[in-house]
């Protein structure tokens, strides 16, 4: 019998796998360096170090329970689509992208969050999952912000009608979404208000 608790870590670990898939792809085609002295350059070389921790840190609380990581992951079409899209993007385009993966990220894993009390009944298991999920929504909200700062109007307004899309693609991505019902909660993503993020999270984050 597969619980919701069980589903909920098998979900996380096609998660990281399929961010461990993007940022590879992403940093393969697009190079990221620390050397330039450009500013911009710089911090987006710090996210990009931040999205390598987050391919591990689900990965990392689920070992203990008796969840491994698939050994080969497969890229779904729909995940092949955005992250080359992303990947091979005019640099014009490549922050709106990136701006619409990182809002439908933090309210995916936002929703996670929200949710985990209700899968998962064991106390010490629920608590190292809000824990991971909180560290990566504060880098997320930080990566929203920053990449907000990157574009222009119709760059964020391209950000913001792409983030529904975005989402919507994740359950074909991770299965496991669907079954806990993440296809409904996106239709509901118009509400959606990063303010109303826990105040753990938006303190500790960079927000602007």
């Amino acid at each position: 019998e597969v619980t919701l608790g069980r589903l909920v870590l098998v979900a996380f670990t096609r998660i990281n796998a399929a961010e461990a898939y993007g940022v590879n792809v992403v940093s393969d085609v697009r190079k990221f360096q620390s050397d330039s002295s450009d500013l911009m350059h710089q911090v987006q070389h710090v996210l990009h170090n931040e999205e390598h921790y987050h391919t591990r840190i689900l990965v990392g609380s689920t070992c203990h329970y008796g969840v491994a990581a698939p050994d080969a992951f497969v890229p779904p079409l729909p995940l092949k689509i955005l992250i080359h899209s992303l990947a091979h993007s005019p640099k014009m385009w490549f922050h709106p992208i990136l701006l619409a993966s990182e809002i439908g990220g933090v309210f995916m894993v936002n929703w996670l969050l929200e949710r985990l009390g209700q899968w998962v009944d064991q106390p010490d298991l629920r608590e190292a999952l809000e824990e991971r999920l909180i560290e990566i929504l504060i880098d997320e909200v930080g990566h929203v912000a920053f990449n907000r700062l990157a574009v222009g109007d119709v760059g964020l307004e391209v950000g913001r009608r792409l983030a529904p899309i975005v989402a919507s693609s994740m359950p074909a991505i991770t299965p496991e979404l669907k079954s806990l019902g993440f296809d409904e909660a996106v239709r509901h993503m118009g509400d959606f208000d990063i303010d109303r993020l826990p105040r753990d999270v938006l303190d500790r984050a960079f927000y602007t």
